[in-house]
């Protein structure tokens, strides 16, 4: 993420957590969903909402979202 990205992040106090790509296009933050890490996702891990298409998902509660920064 450019810097310039996370310093506005961080001065309107938004909580800024960088994390591995792996699983982001399928969790969600909304909906509490955990993010394993690579390698490390449970057998019976699920996401709530689903994807649906690059860069907009919805969630388990039909709220649709845009969600790359």
């Amino acid at each position: 993420m450019k810097p310039e990205t996370v310093g506005f992040i961080l001065s309107v106090s938004i909580e800024f957590m960088e994390t591995e790509e792996a699983n982001t296009s399928a969790a969600s933050f909304l909906d509490g969903d955990t993010l394993p890490k690579h390698g490390e996702k449970p057998d019976d891990w699920k996401s709530s909402g689903r994807r649906i298409k690059r860069g907009l998902f919805r969630t388990a509660n039909e709220l649709v979202h845009q969600c790359r920064l």
